[in-house]
C-alpha cells in the first residue's frame, strides 16, 4: 500500500509542473482549436505560469505580447488556486492586462472532480484506482 501512495504522488508531481496550451480562435467566423505545446515550468505559481503562456503565445502565433493582450478574450482552467485565486492568480494577473478577460473554471475538471470525490466515497474504488496507477507506472 505504501509503494502504491508513492507512485500516485509521483504521478502527481509529474504534472504538477507541466502546462498545457491549448488555443482556441476563429478565422472569418469558422472556430478552431488547436494544441499549441506542453511546457515544463520550473516553479508553478501564476507570475511564472502566466509569463509561460504569453511567451508560449508569442513563439507559437509569433505576435507581440500586447497583441496577445488586444486580441485574448477568454481563459479556461483547472480551477486551481494559482489559477483562479482573486487576488494573485493567474486569470487576475491576465486580467491586469486584458480587464474585459472572460475567465472559467473548465467544466471537464469540474465533472471529473465531482466524479473522483463520489468514488473517493467507496474503499473498493479507490483501492481499484491505485492498483490500475502502480500497474501504469510499472510500465511507464
Amino acid at each position: 500500500d505504501h509503494v502504491h501512495k508513492v507512485s500516485r504522488k509521483l504521478h502527481v508531481t509529474k504534472y504538477e509542473h507541466t502546462l498545457f496550451s491549448i488555443f482556441r480562435y476563429a478565422i472569418d467566423g469558422m472556430p478552431y482549436v488547436r494544441f499549441l505545446a506542453y511546457v515544463n515550468i520550473s516553479c508553478a505559481n501564476a507570475s511564472t505560469i502566466t509569463e509561460t503562456i504569453v511567451k508560449t503565445l508569442e513563439q507559437y502565433l509569433h505576435l507581440t505580447k500586447e497583441v496577445i493582450f488586444q486580441r485574448l478574450v477568454g481563459f479556461g482552467s483547472d480551477g486551481a488556486a494559482v489559477m483562479t485565486g482573486c487576488k494573485s492568480g493567474v486569470a487576475t494577473v491576465l486580467k491586469k492586462e486584458q480587464p474585459c478577460l472572460f475567465t472559467i473554471h473548465c467544466m471537464a475538471h469540474r465533472l471529473e472532480l465531482g466524479f473522483k470525490n463520489f468514488l473517493d466515497n467507496f474503499s473498493f474504488t479507490k483501492s481499484f484506482m491505485e492498483c490500475l496507477e502502480a500497474i501504469y507506472k510499472f510500465y511507464h
